[in-house]
């Protein structure tokens, strides 16, 4: 996992390239700086335009997957890991007023994201705890309730496949209800061949080579039954082509 402050810088640049895209939402505005929607504006001088579309259009697509789920748990506890300066949890707390969301990052950036959403009016549903995946057990965090909705949105390609195989299936078997969902995204292996990157040179440290692949890791750890699919599909009904082939497979999984 990234340093405390490289991962407030992280969350910062990613909420201005949601900011920045033209499948922002009004929330994403809000919760970025301007000065990192100026550094996302001339990455798209750039030509970057489908890599900074990217985070915006996963962030879409989260949220719509996870009101699908909702809709048949309006009474939930919603749990979103690596929130950052994310939109989806403020999101889900507002359209689904009955639910519990919380969100777990680390102690630097949920102190600043809980004045930001106070800043805008925090819905009394929504809360914001320091979280460390790497070190502390999400049922301690949870203090011992269940999640019906479990949202990693740019997390769990910081591990290996063995770890995300070991925290799946203790999430599994402790933190998530029956029938709870883990939505996450992986890595597709062409994501470091496009960007001419090698694994062992990236902050990254998992892979899939398919759709298969990235969900058979959940099957493995006793999720059933597993949807992956590659963000360029899920994309497409807003409009969203990404050329580059920089691929994302979203993992909805059922415990």
């Amino acid at each position: 996992m990234a340093k405390p402050g490289r991962a407030l810088l992280l969350a910062e640049l990613t909420a201005g390239a949601r900011a920045a895209s033209r499948f922002r939402s009004p929330e994403s505005v809000l919760l970025s700086r301007g000065w990192s929607r100026l550094a996302a504006g001339w990455t798209l001088r750039l030509g970057a335009t489908a890599l900074v579309d990217q985070f915006a259009v996963r962030e879409e697509v989260f949220f719509a997957l996870g009101c699908d789920i909702l809709r048949g748990k309006p009474t939930g506890f919603v749990v979103d890991i690596g929130s950052g300066f994310s939109t989806l949890g403020l999101r889900w707390a507002r359209t689904f007023p009955d639910c519990s969301v919380l969100e777990l990052d680390l102690p630097a950036v949920a102190q600043s994201k809980r004045r930001r959403v106070e800043s805008l009016g925090k819905p009394d549903n929504w809360h914001a705890d320091g979280f460390d995946l790497s070190i502390d057990r999400l049922e301690d965090a949870l203090g011992g309730e269940r999640a019906c909705l479990l949202s990693l949105q740019g997390v769990l390609p910081y591990f290996s496949v063995e770890d995300i195989g070991r925290l799946a299936d203790n999430w599994r078997d402790r933190s998530l209800v029956a029938q709870g969902v883990l939505l996450c995204d992986l890595l597709d292996a062409g994501y470091f061949d496009n960007q001419g990157k090698s694994l062992s040179r990236s902050p990254f440290r998992s892979r899939f080579a398919d759709a298969a692949a990235a969900a058979r890791v959940f099957t493995q750890a006793g999720f059933e039954p597993v949807e992956s699919t590659a963000l360029e599909i899920l994309g497409r009904p807003l409009g969203w082509r990404n050329p580059g082939n920089n691929g994302l497979f979203i993992c909805k999984a059922f415990a």
